[in-house]
């Protein structure tokens, strides 16, 4: 399991890339690039090493982090976030926060100043987790407060805040977040 965050590394920095292929020479030294380097990194030594003796290595490296923090960007993935790959952060400088308790698919998208947490209280059948599926956008400033589970295919608009499970392919939108079909025929009525 740990190896594969070295493949997932390899298509999140393809999907950084896109088609462009002179993107590979300045790609290393974005903060997009940066910001997952560093959650695919450690992730990968928590699985390697487990439960047990990563939090020991994590404690003695934290003088080094916190040196290079300046160069590191304002995100915050947890490195117990299982995350798939085609992973991407298109702003991390304007923060990102992801929880220990968050199960992403593939191709997931953060835009910045998004925050993916739960409610240490609230409890649903899906467990404690915030699960999110393939292809899920956050708009800018989005945040996902759960427990709860997002589908496949769903786009959060800018500004939303999701308290409640999410089907698939929908987009929503607002505080708190509804499908914008929804919103828009509660406009009307």
């Amino acid at each position: 399991m740990a190896f594969h965050q070295l493949k997932y590394l390899y298509a999140d920095l393809r999907r950084m890339v896109n088609v462009h292929w002179w993107r590979w020479y300045s790609v290393w030294f974005t903060t997009p690039f940066i910001a997952i380097f560093n959650y695919r990194l450690s992730r990968f030594f928590f699985l390697l090493l487990g439960k047990r003796f990563y939090p020991v290595l994590y404690t003695l490296l934290s003088p080094v982090f916190f040196i290079l923090r300046p160069w590191f960007s304002g995100c915050e993935v947890h490195y117990k976030a299982d995350i798939g790959p085609q992973f991407l952060i298109l702003h991390p400088n304007l923060g990102v926060v992801v929880t220990q308790y968050t199960v992403a698919g593939k191709g997931l998208t953060l835009t910045g100043g998004n925050c993916i947490g739960r409610q240490a209280k609230k409890k649903a059948l899906s467990g404690d987790y915030v699960v999110l599926g393939h292809n899920v956008t956050l708009g800018a400033n989005a945040s996902i407060i759960g427990p709860l589970t997002v589908g496949n295919n769903v786009f959060v608009g800018a500004g939303a805040v999701v308290v409640k499970d999410v089907e698939d392919n929908t987009t929503v939108a607002g505080v708190t977040a509804k499908p914008l079909h929804l919103a828009a025929q509660l406009e009307y009525d």
